[in-house]
């Protein structure tokens, strides 16, 4: 009997023992998933940035157009779109009675551009737009702020995003010097108090 009993304990030790392997197994795959950063969007032009870059490589890699620039006016704007037939969004809306337009509301940054650092650019200035609901996640932007834009081309929304919305902004102060926003990572960390050169040379090395 107690040997019977001991044969049983050690079955269900190996059983909890290869659970909680399997559990970290599975958190471990999780985080490596979360190593690479990527936007998704809906038919209705949202968008959702769901994972953070680990290094200046995989913030520059998702970067279609990075700019120095200065932001020079903001918008607030309300605009009515159409849902694409067929899609989730638009079925719901009509299930109910309801027109199959959706409201997007958000922010238009005009960005004064000064330098052109990845990607290409045929004027000097660029919109960036901020979703309303998004705008908390976001660093303070304000008017006269200078920085380096991380951005690529939204088609749905027809203008320009951010590509993270901590990480895609580098502070550019007056003396030329650079503060990121985002301090996760040892690269990241690394830029704060760099020359705008100097970041600027690392970027070009990376993208």
């Amino acid at each position: 009997m107690k040997k019977y009993v001991l044969i049983v304990s050690a079955a269900l030790a190996v059983t909890v023992y290869s659970s909680i392997e399997l559990s970290k197994t599975k958190t471990k795959a999780a985080d490596e998933l979360s190593v690479k950063s990527r936007i998704v969007e809906t038919t209705s032009g949202r968008l959702i940035q769901i994972l953070d870059p680990q290094n200046l490589k995989d913030l520059v890699s998702h970067s279609t157009l990075i700019v120095k620039g200065q932001i020079i006016k903001t918008d607030y704007v309300q605009e009515e779109i159409q849902l694409i037939e067929g899609t989730p969004e638009r079925t719901v809306v009509e299930a109910q009675g309801g027109r199959p337009t959706h409201i997007r509301s958000g922010t238009n940054y005009t960005i004064s551009v000064s330098d052109v650092i990845k990607g290409q650019l045929g004027h000097q200035e660029v919109t960036m737009y901020i979703p309303e609901d998004e705008i908390n996640l976001r660093p303070e932007l304000k008017i006269g702020d200078e920085l380096i834009f991380n951005l690529a081309f939204s088609k749905p929304i027809g203008r320009y995003i951010d590509v993270h919305p901590i990480a895609g902004y580098l502070k550019v102060n007056d003396d030329n010097k650079v503060r990121p926003m985002f301090d996760k990572g040892k690269e990241f960390s690394n830029l704060n108090n760099a020359s705008y050169d100097e970041v600027k040379k690392m970027i070009e090395e990376v993208k």
